[in-house]
């Protein structure tokens, strides 16, 4: 709502003293140790192929939970189909989510480990809790809160949508998310409006929706299930974008680290705050609890892992890259969701739905090309400053 987004407005202007407060401590503590992140443009080539290897693990992360998700599914009765006998049927959807969360909440514990064990320093602060770096724990909290409970319900709506159409289709139209992330990524972040980035959300978007519509005329997929779905894309966007601007320094000391953080509090602060919602379900009907039986929980289990890899990843991704590109580089999951449809449920595309494959590798190109372009106009402009800056003196 509006009020809400005031809200974080001024919640964010407030935080502002205290995190460079935070980033003034770490620098005394480690001045040295964000020399790689403090590169023109905040990005290295190191940084970029690690960004690239990134969105590689989240895209399978991505596959994973969906192909298993639409699994617990496949044996229940829709509004088209009666159920089917030998397949799995859970429909708890929330509790699916849920779940999910606890995976999140295991990678705290490994930021814990590697803050008792692998972090290297003889400074005190350190050892007393200062230093973490950019965040402190109540402003990641915080954060943690506000955008973790978004992105539950973005995860718990997509899972709706998965049940009520096609894997393809409904990796098709979740690419529509670019659209929203690059709206939100000029009024937030103030990530430059080209030509070829307009270009390839477009010829992106453009191509999901071919795709999507090709790969619906087998009478497969319910319209519902889109609804949800759209709603599902535009808290996504809203996650990725505002995880960038509140919660990402481009001098933290610790940037992976920090990620993984920031993760676990999100997954552990909705599971202490979404567990009523079971009561409120099972009372109006709306999803009767169940527990599932050994071989659901098998698939859950699966889920749950695929899940956190995939989010886990995606913070990742967006800290070492961009909003934009993370959506935009998500597209390419369309053609191997495909691929794996083909080879292990046999479903084929339409002939005419490779046009819209064409599309969205050829958009997801032209993004690389802008990215680079903008990379080395950067680098060339704090180059000439510095040259211009030693010529002065």
């Amino acid at each position: 709502s509006c009020g809400e987004t005031v809200g974080v407005g001024v919640m964010g202007v407030k935080e502002t003293g205290e995190r460079d407060a935070l980033m003034a401590n770490a620098h005394s503590v480690n001045p040295d140790s964000d020399h790689v992140w403090n590169e023109p443009h905040g990005k290295t080539s190191f940084q970029k192929i690690a960004g690239y290897l990134s969105l590689a693990v989240m895209m399978a992360g991505w596959i994973c939970e969906g192909e298993f998700e639409q699994e617990l599914t496949a044996g229940c009765a829709t509004a088209t189909t009666a159920a089917i006998p030998g397949k799995l049927c859970y429909p708890n959807n929330f509790f699916i989510t849920y779940c999910t969360r606890v995976g999140w909440t295991a990678v705290l514990v490994g930021w814990f480990i590697w803050r008792a064990f692998f972090l290297k320093s003889d400074n005190d602060d350190f050892k007393t809790g200062r230093g973490n770096g950019a965040f402190s724990w109540m402003y990641y909290l915080r954060w943690g809160a506000f955008l973790g409970v978004g992105i539950f319900a973005s995860s718990y709506t997509w899972y709706i949508s998965l049940s009520k159409t096609s894997f393809g289709g409904n990796a098709a139209v979740y690419q529509t998310a670019p659209v929203f992330v690059f709206i939100l990524s000029v009024m937030l972040l103030g990530e430059k409006v080209t030509f070829f980035k307009c270009f390839a959300v477009l010829l992106s978007v453009a191509g999901c929706a071919v795709l999507s519509l090709e790969n619906s005329q087998g009478g497969t997929d319910q319209p519902i299930g889109y609804v949800w779905e759209i709603g599902s894309v535009i808290l996504y966007a809203i996650y990725e974008v505002f995880y960038k601007k509140y919660c990402c320094d481009d001098k933290d000391p610790f940037p992976t680290a920090n990620s993984q953080r920031f993760f676990g509090l999100a997954g552990l602060v909705t599971l202490l705050v979404i567990w009523p919602f079971f009561f409120v379900l099972d009372h109006t009907g709306v999803e009767k609890f169940k527990l599932p039986h050994l071989d659901e929980l098998y698939v859950i289990i699966i889920v749950a892992v695929c899940d956190t890899v995939f989010n886990l990843f995606l913070v990742i991704t967006i800290l070492l890259t961009s909003p934009l590109f993370t959506s935009v580089g998500t597209i390419l999951v369309i053609p191997l969701g495909c691929l794996v449809d083909y080879l292990w449920k046999h479903i084929e595309l339409a002939p005419k739905a490779y046009y819209g494959v064409g599309m969205i590798i050829f958009g997801f190109a032209l993004m690389v090309y802008s990215e680079h372009k903008d990379h080395t106009a950067e680098t060339e402009r704090k180059t000439k400053e510095r040259e211009e800056g030693t010529t002065r003196v």
